[in-house]
């Protein structure tokens, strides 16, 4: 086993559990189809097959019953049928044989005597039918003994087969429920195995891990306690040998990189101790020149870094002497720079305070004209406003015109419509008027007729007179109409002349409210023209304003900017005496 690489160990376990796993998988296959077969036999075969067994059992009872029913009959009224019934039950019988033929060919002879069986039966059944109805019950009953010889044989033959379909319904389902119970416990043994055998092969393949990485393990640990002398002992070339092989070459340089840096510290103690010395001459320097002495002298050289620095440091105590030295020059220029410097400041201060003066007084003037421009320019606003509002009233007012103008030539349209329709009126009052004089010439022929007929026409009579006096109202009441029509008809007409007037003057004073709505507009549009100059003006004025703030605030600017200079021209004063005595405190 310890010959085996790690892979192989795993490919082997794995083997094991599957072909184990493959061969339960297997005979449970083999055991289930069985099992199956045997179900699918019982409810597609067997049970059908006693289904049919038990329907012949009961076709030969019922054909025996109506046989004997009609025996013990013989045929009555009412009781002649046992003929029909025994044939359809004789049907069925024959339907059942052949059902069981196709379930169980191998046994065809079988079904093949059973069925001349029942033919036999069912023949000397009728023949003893027809002997009681024929013969009596002495002939019947002399029938009925050779009957029953041949029912107890077909009896004897559907029990049979009855029993066997069950039979056999029955064994397939009890192997079939074994063979199941067989495939369970199958199912749980080959788990059980499974897992043992799982479980064996996780713990030999840990265990021969284990057994194999404790020398790696070894090692490590040695490494970690500081000890790089131990060795891995390799004796495979599986993965682990390997990792065994690969942790001796990382320890081994280990060691190697661990004895340079040892040495490498080493030199760098050497090395380290040469550059203190180099840095406590630096430092004295340094300290030297701190105190203010600048004549002392660096001798650190050296191509290293702190040789480089020494040779800087040389340099700038150098070039520090030099400028120590310009610098005391220049300290005294300074303090004379600084007294002019005074002198010009206190002039600027005194100029830009004039200028300020000059610049108050001009803000003044510009912001009285201003305040004038700005009150002349809010009349001016309230005059647009009422020009505004006159204009939006003429338009109103030329609208109202126009929408008058329009209702007018309406309203004459309307009463000249009136008028027409007046006319057309008369002519059917004049119409209603030739009716009813037509009507009560008629009433009158009437009345004649009914004065000739003497008392059959009475009745005919009144109808007359009722007929004239309703012709006379009609005619009454026409005149009355045509007499308000007429002066409906004179009213139109003046209204209609009434109308036209005030039309004619509604459209003068339309045309007049347009003219005054052009003069309003054109003024209108004069005033916006001057309130815009006003406000080019005001705002021209405030520019002029703004101009002489910032030229104020220039010269206050400046007039600080004075002050700050001489405030600054004592302090360079000041800091050249500083200067002056700081620079005299070196030893150049």
């Amino acid at each position: 086993m310890r010959r085996l690489t790690i892979d192989a160990r795993i490919r082997l376990a794995f083997g094991l559990v599957c072909a184990v796993i493959l061969l339960q998988a297997t005979v449970s296959w083999f055991l289930s189809g069985r099992s199956n077969d045997k179900t699918l036999y019982a409810r597609d075969v067997a049970y059908v097959g006693a289904a049919h067994a038990r329907a012949i059992v009961l076709d030969v009872v019922q054909v025996q019953q109506w046989l004997t029913d009609i025996s013990a009959t013989r045929a009555a009224e009412g009781y002649a049928d046992g003929f029909d019934e025994a044939a359809t039950w004789a049907a069925s019988f024959r339907e059942n044989v052949a059902a069981l033929k196709q379930l169980d060919p191998q046994n065809a002879a079988e079904y093949a005597a059973l069925t001349t069986s029942f033919e036999e039966f069912y023949a000397k059944g009728q023949w003893m039918a027809r002997q009681y109805i024929e013969g009596g019950p002495a002939a019947g009953n002399a029938a009925m003994d050779e009957f029953d010889a041949f029912a107890e044989d077909i009896a004897t033959h559907v029990g049979a087969a009855r029993d066997r379909w069950v039979a056999a319904a029955s064994t397939a389902l009890d192997e079939g429920a074994t063979l199941g119970e067989l495939s369970h416990y199958l199912s749980v043994a080959t788990a059980l195995l499974t897992s043992a055998l799982t479980l064996a092969a996780s713990f030999l393949l840990a265990r021969s891990i284990s057994r194999s990485l404790a020398p790696c393990l070894s090692v490590a640990e040695a490494v970690a306690r500081g000890d790089y002398s131990k060795r891995a002992a390799v004796e495979s070339d599986d993965a682990i040998g390997k990792l065994g092989q690969a942790l001796n070459t990382a320890v081994q340089r280990a060691q190697h990189a661990l004895d340079e840096v040892q040495a490498a510290r080493k030199t760098e103690t050497d090395q380290a101790a040469k550059l203190q010395a180099k840095v406590d001459s630096l430092l004295k320097s340094i300290s030297a020149a701190r105190e203010g002495d600048l004549t002392c002298t660096v001798s650190v050289r050296g191509d290293d870094a702190i040789g480089r620095v020494g040779e800087g440091l040389a340099q700038f105590l150098g070039d520090l002497r030099e400028n120590i030295r310009s610098l005391g020059n220049d300290s005294r220029t300074l303090a004379a720079s600084s007294e002019q410097l005074a002198a010009v400041s206190r002039t600027l201060t005194s100029n830009a305070e004039e200028a300020i003066g000059h610049t108050e007084d001009g803000a003044r003037t510009t912001a009285s004209i201003v305040a004038r421009i700005q009150s002349v320019a809010e009349s001016l606003q309230g005059v647009t406003a009422g020009s505004n509002e006159i204009s939006c009233r003429t338009h109103e007012t030329a609208e109202t015109s126009r929408s008058a103008v329009q209702r007018t030539a309406e309203a004459e349209a309307v009463i000249t419509q009136l008028s027409q329709s007046s006319g057309e009126i008369q002519e059917v009052i004049e119409l209603i008027t030739k009716i009813a004089d037509q009507t009560n010439l008629l009433a009158l022929n009437a009345s004649i007729e009914a004065a000739c007929a003497g008392d059959a026409g009475k009745g005919f009579a009144v109808v007359a007179n009722e007929v004239k006096d309703l012709a006379k109202e009609t005619r009454a009441a026409t005149d009355v109409v045509r007499e308000k029509i007429g002066t409906i008809h004179g009213y139109s007409l003046s209204a209609v002349e009434a109308i036209r007037a005030v039309a004619e003057s509604m459209t003068s004073i339309n045309s007049s409210q347009n003219s005054i709505a052009a003069a309003v507009d054109e003024q209108d549009a004069t005033l916006s023209e001057v309130s815009r100059f006003l406000d080019a003006a005001a705002h021209e004025s405030l520019r002029i304003n703004e101009n002489i703030e910032q030229i104020s605030g220039a010269a206050h600017e400046t007039s600080r900017c004075a002050g700050e200079s001489l405030s600054a021209s004592s302090d360079l004063a000041r800091m050249a005496g500083e200067l002056g005595r700081m620079v005299g405190s070196f030893r150049c």
